[in-house]
């Protein structure tokens, strides 16, 4: 008798730790209301219960650029979605004491409250017409779902093209297969140029013809702004930008085309990738940009860190140097 009234007190006190347990985990907040079970705690930056380590620095910025102007609280930062683009984020928050959920874009380190494509306004739940192409209305606005165009036989022969100026973003294949894009004024000129396959309307987007490096820790750095902080370094006005192409061909856009393409009837030889003078170590998080500089034995790069936005001269100087 003596041992089953033991054991029932055992169970009872076991019962009880794990209710006990079972409300730390699912409801203890701080004064902040951070649900600190899940392991959100406050930011006093950002003005949010985030999860530290699940946030990096371009994460963390993007949040509080989305936190500081909201009038609600409590607000915990649930993630951070890093996009493609240069200070391109989605940020995904729970708000008030209800937690509801909201996404809110950044796009180039500021609040997109505006939609700007088909596929922004089918996101948002907006209603879509079935048409060829489809579109989408918002806010008194129609946007038409883009269609790739695979250019025909006929029209890759066009020698005569008008001026009107209706952009379409042209999709090139190099030799070897890599692919660049470039943006045409009109439909007809861009499959009348060399190793032009296809294109879809408007001018091309800058996540396609930007050039960007990224640290792959989420911290991304245009051309431009390479340029700007490496200007402001010790590399100075020294900065070679832009691209080369061998003897015999001609540079067009980022493609070099045989010099015999222009001829008449023109000629079937492959194009080339137009050599840049810079370029992106994914590896290091760092842009190496040519430099006009002589020293025997050199050839001087300026080398700028995405994540340190700070830049600095690399002789790359090999053999001997007297």
């Amino acid at each position: 008798m003596k041992k089953m009234i033991i054991g029932l007190l055992l169970i009872l006190s076991i019962f009880l730790v794990a209710c006990e347990q079972d409300k730390l985990i699912g409801g203890d907040k701080d004064e902040f209301g951070c649900l600190t079970a899940a392991g959100y705690s406050w930011n006093a930056t950002i003005l949010a219960c985030v999860r530290q380590w699940e946030l990096d620095v371009s994460q963390a910025k993007a949040a509080q650029i989305v936190v500081m102007p909201m009038s609600i609280r409590p607000v915990t930062v649930a993630s951070v979605e890093t996009l493609k683009c240069p200070g391109c984020f989605i940020v995904n928050l729970l708000v008030g004491d209800e937690g509801k959920e909201y996404s809110v874009k950044v796009v180039d380190w500021k609040v997109s409250y505006e939609i700007a494509s088909f596929e922004e306004c089918v996101a948002a739940g907006n209603p879509v017409m079935e048409s060829y192409p489809r579109q989408c209305s918002a806010d008194g606005k129609t946007f038409t779902e883009e269609i790739e165009h695979v250019c025909t036989e006929e029209e890759s022969k066009n020698i005569a093209c008008t001026m009107e100026y209706m952009p379409v973003c042209g999709k090139i294949v190099l030799n070897m297969g890599k692919t660049v894009y470039q943006t045409f004024g009109n439909k007809c000129s861009a499959c009348a140029a060399m190793k032009v396959v296809s294109y879809i309307p408007g001018e091309c987007p800058p996540e396609k013809t930007t050039d960007m490096c990224s640290d792959l820790k989420g911290n991304y750095m245009t051309l431009t702004e390479a340029v700007d902080i490496a200007k402001s370094s010790e590399c100075g006005n020294n900065l070679i930008i832009g691209c080369t192409c061998p003897d015999g061909y001609r540079k067009d856009g980022d493609a070099c085309n045989p010099n015999c393409y222009y001829s008449k009837p023109p000629c079937l030889s492959p194009s080339l990738e137009c050599e840049k003078t810079y370029f992106c170590n994914e590896g290091t998080g760092t842009y190496w940009i040519n430099l006009n500089l002589t020293k025997q034995g050199c050839s001087p790069a300026c080398v700028i860190n995405v994540e340190t936005q700070k830049a600095e001269i690399n002789w790359r100087c090999t053999g001997l140097l007297r």
